[in-house]
């Protein structure tokens, strides 16, 4: 019975720490509640709730509200499109130490959305992103690296930077490791045998769907 009680008591104070944790950053709570609206989760999807939500959180300080701002500017959702506005937001949310928004102003100047593209000037922001550890810059890196997007084209690099964000549990990642041992073993100067192509296989068989990289 004393054991028992004392699991208890340790259960209720790590419980109270997890939620002072939370509570202690600026914006937290408005986010969620603002993911809850863009996504319908629960109720009924309303753009404008999610952006009175996560302004307030950003209003707050808090970097993942501003990066969410952002996004809703950049796909037109409940505001009208505005890639200027986008990117400032995410450059908002990238001084207030967001990894995501500094990953998404890679993301636009890859894409050219709203400015002149360049896939050096992603790069550079996508290693910045990485090195705070954001699993979809390491993704990207690894897609510029694999397609010679403003690099030398080296799969090995491209390999290397999949498989950082693949330990994170980026599904994306998994699939461009799966195609990528595919097309290796297509290639007659790697000197691969099948077993690449069995090695795809079984990357790409860990994700229901390979989609399309995402923001």
């Amino acid at each position: 019975m004393k054991r028992f009680l004392c699991v208890v008591m340790a259960m209720l104070l790590f419980c109270t720490w997890a939620f002072a944790e939370k509570e202690s950053v600026p914006g937290a709570e408005e986010v969620a509640l603002g993911l809850q609206y863009e996504n319908g989760d629960r109720v009924e999807q309303d753009y404008a709730k999610a952006m009175e939500y996560y302004l307030s959180a950003a209003e707050a300080g808090n970097g993942e509200g501003m990066r969410r701002v952002g996004r809703l500017y950049q796909y037109g959702n409940g505001v009208e499109s505005d890639y200027a506005l986008a990117m400032e937001w995410y450059v908002r949310g990238a001084e207030a130490g967001d990894a995501g928004s500094i990953r998404n102003i890679g993301y636009l100047y890859e894409n050219g959305f709203g400015v002149e593209q360049d896939y050096a000037i992603a790069m550079e922001w996508y290693l910045k992103a990485a090195e705070a550890g954001e699993p979809k810059a390491m993704n990207d890196i690894g897609y510029l690296y694999e397609n010679g997007l403003g690099v030398e084209q080296d799969y090995s690099l491209a390999m290397e930077w999949y498989l950082k964000a693949a330990e994170t549990g980026n599904a994306d990642a998994m699939c461009y490791i799966g195609w990528l041992y595919m097309t290796m073993s297509l290639q007659p100067w790697t000197g691969c045998t099948d077993s690449w192509r069995n090695r795809g296989m079984r990357w790409t068989s860990r994700i229901s769907a390979c989609t399309t990289k995402s923001i």
